[in-house]
């Protein structure tokens, strides 16, 4: 074995439901980013997630934390990274899935608290430094990740922008997510849907959607989301529906009901809606998605070839490609084969997986 991953993730029912035996086991790997299979590259994984904080510890945490917003720099799940620092200092690499536990990681580790090397998974850090209203916080914040041995990022500009902000000292890599596509395949379901989009993510833009639900009345449009992105987005035509979250599993059968998937999302750089975009790639579903930061390039996506590409914040030209293909369906199903040849080729689950053990690798190697 090459040693011991100590893996942070953000608290969640799904993830502590099935490390209790319970929920979805087809899921897990997703949510556990691959950790089933690191064993079979020499990596065995542990988890904060096999040790919650006590309550008075999370109590103490959240008073840290909310100091830190307070003060104008961000804060983050204090609680678990102390309860799980001893443990982390035994292994041999530490891995941050998310910022939420990725900024206290990285502010102990600049302290010396943390003694391992670490891999920092950013998912909206640029925005969130953006967002700091203290300079000298967030010069603060910058040199505390520029303490991590590795950085990395799945949206392409997010890491192009993480590179000039921390500087050569600082190894930063972007990796592109993955799907697995064993999981995700084509369904032969009856579509009673003509345009379905979804997500939660904050970046999403369903107001995008107007234009077409507008202009084609007869056509029908879910959305699937939180009530608050159903209040942000709006008054909509009568022909839109707007549906609540649905659990993981059944997002697949959701979306073989769609002839079309629409993803529209605001200009940023972590979020192209990125794992829904490729869900439906895999499922071999004809997908209009923004053109943003996150995914103008390292995921090789080709407008009209393995799926449709509209300018962040266009009603206009998201109508126009959703009614293209939706009055072409020959063309629309050719888009669909292309596109999950491409995620079988480069964007599947175990190419994921490789990439990312290359990451703890190379930090590894540099401890």
């Amino acid at each position: 074995m090459k040693g011991t991953v100590f893996c942070f993730f953000r608290e969640t029912p799904e993830r502590v439901n099935l490390l209790n035996g319970q929920g979805d086991a087809a899921q897990g790997s997703y949510l556990f980013a691959g950790a089933d299979r690191y064993a079979a590259h020499g990596w065995k994984a542990d988890f904060n997630l096999n040790h919650l904080p006590h309550p008075k510890v999370r109590a103490a945490g959240n008073i840290l934390s909310r100091l830190f917003f307070k003060a104008g720099g961000y804060g983050g799940d204090f609680a678990t990274v102390l309860t799980n620092l001893r443990r982390a200092n035994r292994a041999d690499v530490v891995f941050s899935t998310v910022d939420t536990v990725g900024i206290p990681l990285a502010f102990f580790r600049r302290l010396g608290l943390l003694r391992r090397p670490l891999v920092y998974m950013s998912i909206g850090l640029c925005e969130r430094l953006d967002g700091m209203r203290d300079a000298y916080l967030k010069r603060r914040q910058v040199k505390s990740l520029q303490q991590c041995a590795l950085v990395a990022g799945y949206g392409w500009e997010e890491v192009r922008r993480l590179q000039l902000l921390l500087g050569p000292g600082c190894p930063t890599r972007f990796m592109p997510f993955g799907v697995d596509v064993e999981s995700w395949q084509p369904r032969g379901a009856t579509k009673t849907v003509d345009v379905l989009s979804l997500g939660a993510d904050i970046q999403r833009d369903f107001s995008a959607l107007k234009a077409f639900a507008a202009r084609n009345p007869a056509r029908r449009v879910k959305i699937i989301t939180t009530d608050d992105h159903r209040k942000q987005s709006g008054q909509m035509p009568p022909n839109v529906e707007f549906a609540g979250l649905v659990p993981l599993s059944l997002v697949a059968q959701e979306m073989a009901a769609a002839r079309v998937i629409a993803l529209p999302v605001r200009e940023n750089t972590y979020s192209g809606a990125t794992t829904t975009l490729l869900q439906a790639m895999s499922m071999e579903l004809p997908a209009v998605v923004s053109s943003v930061g996150a995914v103008r390039e390292g995921y090789g996506l080709k407008n009209d070839r393995n799926c449709c590409l509209v300018a962040p914040g266009d009603a206009e030209a998201m109508a126009a490609a959703l009614e293209k293909l939706l009055n072409n369906p020959e063309q629309a199903a050719a888009l669909g084969k292309a596109a999950r040849a491409h995620v079988k080729a480069d964007l599947n689950w175990a190419n994921y997986v490789n990439r990312l053990i290359e990451l703890l690798d190379f930090a590894a190697g540099g401890s």
